[in-house]
């Protein structure tokens, strides 16, 4: 709403479906302040608070919220593809450290392997 300049849905929105956490939480007040505050701006990209729209602060914000609903359902804070990886990739580390052979995991989207 903010990137479409939509100011009105905006607020209307913070006030029906984020004020009362932010009631609750002094970190979320915070948050949701700053990210009121790029309304004000013309070119809210360039405000003080124009990080707040970067992929990498919305890719921070995903993480984040991935986490702590991992935790809330009294699971690891970090997803078991996650654990996986660091563990293959540990493990590589260790044979490669060794000078073993072995089939080594080269791109791990692709599944593309190749001998070390």
């Amino acid at each position: 709403m903010i990137r479409s300049n939509l100011i009105d849905e905006a607020l209307t929105y913070a006030q029906i479906h984020l004020a009362e956490f932010a009631e609750e939480e002094m970190r979320m007040r915070q948050e949701l302040e700053k990210t009121m505050a790029l309304l004000v701006f013309d070119k809210p990209l360039e405000s003080p608070y124009g990080y707040l729209m970067q992929i990498s602060h919305r890719q921070q914000v995903a993480n984040e919220i991935n986490s702590a609903l991992l935790i809330y359902q009294n699971d690891e804070s970090e997803s078991d593809l996650s654990m996986l990886v660091r563990m293959a990739t540990y493990m590589q580390e260790k044979l490669d450290n060794k000078q073993l052979r072995y089939p080594k995991l080269v791109d791990i989207a692709s599944g593309k392997l190749e001998d070390s």
